[in-house]
């Protein structure tokens, strides 16, 4: 939908039907290199847009402080591309399909995850 505004110049690190993930690499003038990446799993029912597009957000944090950022964007610009998954299905993409690859590319054993999440409690509504 909006992908071409708000992600406009950044990286794509996995284009999947079901997901994006954005890769947003460490600031240049950051003090230190970080040698792990942190990975950034945001809700599940919006997209990651809020996370970018303000003046101080935390992607910009992150990579200033030297962090390569991953932002698991779930859901992509057509309506209910996570039809049908369940929490066991987006656990074991996130392992497969996304942390394994990360610490194979960048030679470690462990990584930074940050996730977010939006609970639904029938009895508020």
């Amino acid at each position: 939908m909006l992908d071409w505004y708000f992600m406009n110049g950044v990286e794509k690190y996995i284009d999947n039907r079901s997901y994006v993930v954005w890769k947003f690499p460490a600031s240049k003038d950051a003090y230190e290199k970080q040698t792990r990446p942190l990975v950034y799993s945001y809700s599940l029912m919006t997209r990651a847009y809020g996370t970018y597009f303000n003046d101080e957000n935390f992607i910009d944090y992150f990579t200033r402080e030297g962090f390569d950022v991953y932002l698991v964007d779930w859901g992509t610009n057509d309506l209910f591309t996570l039809s049908g998954w369940t929490l066991d299905d987006v656990a074991d993409t996130m392992e497969k399909e996304i942390i394994r690859p990360l610490l194979k590319d960048y030679g470690v054993d462990k990584l930074n995850l940050f996730l977010t999440a939006e609970w639904y409690t029938p009895e508020l509504y």
